[in-house]
């Protein structure tokens, strides 16, 4: 869980989506006027304060609550925040519930619209969450992701049916050949910007490992048997080396922005920093 001193730094910031319109506060706004846009996007509960133009007299007479009809306006992002859920995320699931976390409530700030797709055994689609009012509830739908996929999350993503047209940030450790290539080729052909975040655990990083191990892979289950010396783990590191490069220069040559994690310790402490030299934020 993201400490209030970090959430309170997130106020001052917005995700970099190119060619978004920028309001008064530099940032992505919905416009104040009801009628600018005649897409219906949503229902949600009144609050006070609401356009009283807005209330859909027809769901309360079904259900005696008063619900108020959205829009999308022209200046609103659709943010897509995809979540890997494989089983290979579960040794870093806290780490990638972190990361989603802080980008899903930079768009909630922005005023973008957020919809958050799990990626596991079945993709399980988040209702959209808009504004700070909806932290808690985009709290508790990544606390409840189950890491129990087996596919990889390209595999998953060809199954999904409609995206509406914005950014989609990929939270993924991107394991499988060519995965994150793949990934990236079916969500440009939807229209989508895209931010990669590929996580990794500390231990998959700096590996610390020696004498004979059985090893497990983390998403097929399958077993081997391995005697770690040092040669053992130089050529691991290189082979890490060259898998991380490949989902880099993937990003770039398609144009998607990146970020690796790593795992390491002083998180809140330099997450910004590198979100911002991976120019996936900006300043409001």
């Amino acid at each position: 869980m993201l400490s209030e001193r970090f959430l309170g730094q997130l106020e001052r910031l917005s995700l970099a989506v190119p060619g978004r319109v920028q309001g008064g506060a530099g940032g992505l706004r919905r416009a104040k006027d009801p009628g600018t846009s005649l897409e219906f996007s949503d229902f949600r509960e009144y609050t006070l304060g609401d356009d009283l133009r807005r209330l859909d007299w027809t769901a309360y007479a079904r259900t005696q609550r008063l619900y108020v009809r959205e829009y999308m306006d022209e200046q609103e992002t659709a943010v897509t925040l995809l979540l890997d859920a494989s089983r290979s995320m579960e040794w870093k699931k806290a780490r990638a519930q972190d990361l989603a976390l802080t980008m899903g409530y930079l768009a909630l700030v922005s005023g973008d619209r957020l919809q958050v797709m799990a990626a596991g055994e079945k993709v399980r689609m988040s209702p959209r969450f808009f504004g700070r009012r909806d932290l808690p509830r985009l709290l508790s739908f990544l606390q409840s992701t189950v890491m129990d996929g087996r596919a990889p999350l390209s595999e998953n993503l060809r199954g999904v049916g409609y995206m509406p047209k914005g950014l989609t940030v990929v939270v993924s450790d991107l394991y499988g050949d060519g995965e994150c290539d793949q990934c990236l080729g079916v969500l440009l052909s939807r229209g989508q910007q895209v931010m990669v975040c590929q996580v990794l655990a500390r231990e998959e990083a700096q590996p610390e490992l020696e004498g004979a191990l059985a090893l497990e892979d983390g998403e097929s289950g399958s077993r081997v048997e391995q005697v770690m010396t040092g040669e053992v783990l130089d050529l691991y590191r290189k082979n890490l080396q060259v898998f991380l490069a490949s989902s880099r220069e993937a990003c770039i040559r398609r144009g998607a922005r990146y970020l690796l994690d790593t795992g390491e310790a002083a998180w809140e402490s330099t997450i910004l920093r590198r979100l911002f030299e991976s120019r996936m934020i900006v300043s409001l």
